[in-house]
């Protein structure tokens, strides 16, 4: 995988289930000051004719919504 770290996120509401994976991330959780839990996760994107040195990274952040991860547009 090489930059970051992944998470798994379960769920014990009506059973113990995988919810969600997260990756990859070079941050961990955290929350705003609304108290809404986020974490920006990292996406790698190569152009159609380039190396893995021309890759681009970018970062988006999500949030916590009733359970599930949206992306935060705030």
């Amino acid at each position: 995988m090489g930059r970051g770290y992944r998470y798994y996120l379960y769920s014990t509401k009506n059973g113990f289930k995988k919810v969600t994976e997260i990756e990859p991330t070079s941050t961990d959780f955290y929350q705003n000051k609304e108290g809404d839990y986020l974490i920006d996760v990292q996406r790698s994107y190569l152009p159609p004719l380039g190396s893995m040195s021309d890759q681009i990274w970018s970062t988006v952040p999500y949030k916590l919504v009733d359970g599930h991860f949206e992306i935060d547009s705030e």
